[in-house]
């Protein structure tokens, strides 16, 4: 026993970096820097040890090096995370901070607010519902939502039913799979409901999509061009399941205002109005 002590002591006093400005007080190594003890005195089996301990800089500097290895793990993750969320890149620019308040201030402000609470919305499995008309910047607060949240560490994927459709329509199996895999992000964003071809096919699985969602009890986004009294008054009952499915699942936020879309494409053609010397 008094061996493996001995081995363990050795070792411990190998760890023990003396610094030419270190200093000895009552025979007990004391940093120069920080000046706390890089020494105890302990007794063991009737010997008086001085192991060596971590002064307050050497501390310090191991919890810096934590921070920074955790930071650097959460990024990497947040990469990973923001990879498989978007189909375009560009999306990933897409965020409040860059928001240039050209759309309808008040449903943005809803929509950043349900960001903010978005670890309170998970719980509660409740999502969002955006409608308005074209342009007006429902799919730009819908990236909003997804990047602030994946900067928390949230697992996200925004898609719209037309590719969903298209990737099952080739699948031989594994259909159902890979609709739970897509639902069992932290959030889930269908952007542009209704672009997508209306047949009694593809409305089955949007009804599938948004039905296994519910039953994960986990939060969806959904950006439509419909207007509130379009799905309310649907007559057809395989989309009245999906609009009532929907309004169920989700807070509604219209969005109103002009097309920001026309708005950019003003601004793009005066740019190039100038470089081409156009007089029109």
């Amino acid at each position: 026993m008094l061996e493996v002590f001995a081995e363990i002591l050795e070792e411990n006093q190998k760890n023990s970096v003396q610094n030419p400005k270190d200093y000895f007080v009552n025979g007990l190594l004391y940093c120069g820097k920080c000046r706390t003890p890089k020494q105890t005195r302990s007794e063991l089996f009737g010997i008086i040890q001085k192991p060596y301990v971590p002064c307050q800089c050497e501390i310090e500097k191991e919890r810096k090096e934590k921070e920074a290895q955790q930071a650097w793990e959460r990024s990497l993750k947040i990469a990973q995370i923001r990879a498989k969320c978007f189909i375009d890149k560009r999306l990933e620019e897409w965020t409040f901070a860059n928001d240039n308040h050209q759309g309808d201030a008040s449903a943005m402000d809803s929509v950043h607010q349900y960001a903010l609470n978005f670890s309170e919305m998970l719980k509660d499995g409740k999502g969002l519902l955006l409608y308005g008309a074209q342009g007006v910047g429902k799919s730009y607060a819908a990236a909003c939502v997804a990047n602030h949240v994946m900067d928390d560490g949230y697992t996200c994927v925004m898609t719209n039913f037309s590719r969903i459709i298209n990737i099952i329509s080739g699948m031989f199996q594994g259909k159902q799979e890979y609709i739970d895999t897509l639902c069992r992000n932290d959030l889930l964003i269908i952007d542009d409901l209704s672009a997508e071809r209306s047949t009694e096919y593809a409305d089955e699985i949007v009804m599938n999509v948004i039905d296994t969602r519910c039953t994960f009890g986990l939060p969806l986004i959904v950006t439509t061009n419909l207007t509130s009294a379009q799905m309310k008054q649907e007559e057809n009952i395989s989309k009245k399941r999906i609009y009532s499915r929907l309004y169920e699942m989700t807070i509604p936020i219209e969005y109103t205002g002009e097309d920001r879309r026309k708005y950019a494409m003003r601004e793009n053609y005066q740019k190039y109005k100038e470089l081409l010397h156009l007089s029109a």
